[in-house]
């Protein structure tokens, strides 16, 4: 492919909330984003994440299945009856007393789902003022997608790439 080819145009193919770190899938070319941006194929692309709650979940395993909308007084999503489906589940990989560090996979993808789930269960993501979140320790809402994997459409290969916790995140953790 020549530089300067009209068809090298990048298209982003899954996307992070502002001020969340960590991997997104970008097609450099049209042809990729056409293959890419096939349903079937975002579907099976799953993105993992890592976040830090605030308090302590007590269930080490859990999928939360709650519908999501817009709330009507601003920009957050809040669970509600007439949402859309939403599910969100979760692994607890270490607790200290003021938070709970998770491994999360989404089920499926609206917008602030991650966050709104865990708010809704009263641990609202550290550093998320949007959600209510402590913001002593970070500056941000602490949520990272660290792992992405799919399929490639035109070899039939998994493709996997994993990114390592930021550092303002790894800092919560060391402190234990």
């Amino acid at each position: 492919m020549a530089q300067g080819d009209v068809n090298l145009v990048p298209h982003i193919i899954t996307r992070l909330d502002r001020d969340t770190s960590g991997l997104v899938l970008i097609a450099k070319h049209r042809l990729a984003n056409s293959c890419l941006t096939n349903s079937w194929l975002i579907i099976r692309c799953k993105k993992r994440y890592l976040a830090i709650v605030g308090g302590q979940l007590t269930k080490d395993h859990d999928l939360i299945d709650a519908p999501l909308r817009r709330s009507d007084e601003g920009f957050n999503q809040i669970v509600a009856p007439d949402g859309k489906a939403a599910q969100t589940e979760y692994w607890v990989k270490q607790r200290c007393a003021e938070w709970t560090l998770v491994e999360v996979l989404l089920h499926t993808g609206r917008t602030h789902q991650i966050r709104a789930h865990f708010q809704s269960l009263g641990h609202p993501l550290l550093g998320d003022a949007l959600y209510g979140g402590n913001q002593q320790q970070i500056q941000r809402q602490a949520l990272h997608a660290f792992s992405l994997s799919y399929r490639d459409p035109l070899t039939n290969e998994i493709r996997q790439f994993e990114t390592p916790l930021p550092a303002d995140m790894a800092t919560i953790i060391k402190q234990v």
